[in-house]
């Protein structure tokens, strides 16, 4: 799925979000963050490429779905993109995490890696 389609879909949940909240914000959490969430992890500078789909989120889908219409500001924004252990919503901010997961990515698959590597020169 491409960022474009993400975007779409994020602002089908949003228009989702006015009766059914709980339902869009478990689809956005359980699904579709996942699968730019797989994107962050692999590409690096992905992050260049998911401002749009930040803007659908913070400000199309994140006001639906407070119910506070466009009166959110930015560091309420900021709060319900954080994880729910830091009293969020569990929210995916993507073009902060983009880095920090492709990062974590790399580094935790950095001994796979060399030994692939070293064994196709030997």
């Amino acid at each position: 799925m491409t960022q474009k389609k993400w975007v779409s879909c994020v602002h089908s949940l949003a228009s989702a979000a006015e009766e059914f909240p709980h339902s869009a914000h478990t689809v956005l959490t359980k699904s579709l963050q996942h699968e730019w969430g797989y994107i962050m992890r692999v590409v690096s500078g992905a992050e260049n490429y998911l401002n749009p789909l930040r803007e659908a989120l913070q400000n199309h889908f994140l006001p639906i779905l407070t119910a506070l219409d466009l009166s959110i500001t930015v560091d309420e924004k900021n709060l319900i993109c954080k994880p729910v252990r830091h009293v969020g919503m569990g929210i995916d901010e993507p073009v902060f995490n983009a880095p920090i997961a492709f990062k974590r990515s790399e580094q935790s698959t950095l001994l796979l890696t060399k030994a692939i590597t070293n064994r196709s020169r030997s």
